[in-house]
């Protein structure tokens, strides 16, 4: 058992790969609650955006205006994606992404962004695509995916069938 300041210290440390982590721990969860069903049963990954308030802050980084889609109101703050498994009664998160937009940002950026902040500025569609990528190379498989019906365009399904056209039907990677 870890101490209660190691736990915090893990919790803290900005430089550790959280996107990773999250994503080795839920396909593990997802590989024994797969053992556990019926092979008949479909599994399904399911993307989602939500909106990420920040209406308070001023100096946050890659701050953008957005509107929500639902309401109509404009807020600060990013969009955030996030992509999970599920079997129909367990929802497991196993990828997420914070999107900007260099349109309407309200904050200066910098000229050298980081890989992680570049992907900030990326379209939904190639950050779902490099998800869906990221989650079958670490081991989950899925029969389906869904999402919101505004969400699907055709650059989006493009991103969405890529990956499994480029494996077999055990989620190898195709030579």
């Amino acid at each position: 058992m870890a101490s209660k300041d190691a736990v915090y210290h893990f919790l803290n440390h900005a430089g550790f790969a959280w996107r990773r982590f999250l994503t080795s721990l839920s396909v593990a969860k997802v590989q024994k609650v797969s053992a556990l069903t019926s092979a008949d049963r479909d599994s399904v990954m399911i993307i989602d955006d939500a909106m990420f308030e920040r209406n308070r802050r001023k100096a946050v980084e890659l701050l953008t205006k957005f509107k929500e889609h639902t309401t109509g109101a404009y807020y600060k703050g990013f969009r955030m994606l996030t992509m999970g498994w599920s079997y129909g009664h367990t929802f497991l998160p196993l990828d997420f992404a914070l999107l900007s937009s260099s349109k309407s940002a309200i904050n200066g950026m910098s000229e050298n962004l980081d890989k992680r902040r570049q992907e900030t500025h990326q379209s939904a569609p190639q950050v779902t695509g490099n998800m869906l990528d990221r989650a079958l190379a670490a081991g989950t498989t899925a029969s389906y995916v869904l999402m919101d019906s505004w969400f699907t365009q055709a650059p989006l399904i493009g991103e969405v069938v890529a990956p499994w056209a480029r494996r077999d039907r055990h989620g190898q990677e195709r030579q």
